[in-house]
């Protein structure tokens, strides 16, 4: 039997190029046009929410495979980068490089923490859902 999640969010224009996004019980968020066409420095924009959606979905997936495999992680940053560019005459975000920086106890093989990353690559199913190619360049730290 397939299992189905439904996630819902509304959104609410403000005025001007502003938007407000919510859901259910949570944050609302403002979201405008990036500077690039004319938006705002100070309001997050939809590309950055959609490489924001990949570099977090990694992030977590990762987490719950490290918390499965009971790896004791001490610290997961990350950032990420999407280019947009224009292809085949469209606006596209065409790649999205993800950095994340792992340390974690010496006691773990960091093959084993790169094999989760691996896990991390077919999984992550914000990424499975997207069109850009995804480069994840992790930087391992045994602490």
């Amino acid at each position: 039997m397939s299992r189905k999640f439904v996630y819902i969010s509304q959104i609410k224009w403000i005025g001007e190029k502003k938007v407000v996004l919510c859901s259910q019980d949570k944050t609302s968020i403002e979201i405008g046009p990036p500077l690039e066409f004319r938006g705002y420095k100070n309001r997050w924009s939809p590309e950055e929410l959609f490489v924001s959606a990949v570099n977090s979905c990694i992030m977590l997936t990762f987490l719950y495979y490290a918390d499965k495999y009971k790896y004791d992680i001490v610290e997961y940053q990350s950032a990420a980068e999407g280019i947009l560019e224009k292809v085949e005459g469209q606006f596209r975000i065409s790649v999205i490089k993800v950095r994340p920086k792992i340390s974690f106890s010496k006691n773990i093989n960091i093959s084993s923490i790169e094999e989760i990353m691996k896990l991390c690559e077919k999984n992550c199913y914000i990424s499975n859902s997207v069109n850009s190619q995804i480069e994840i360049i992790p930087e391992y730290n045994p602490v």
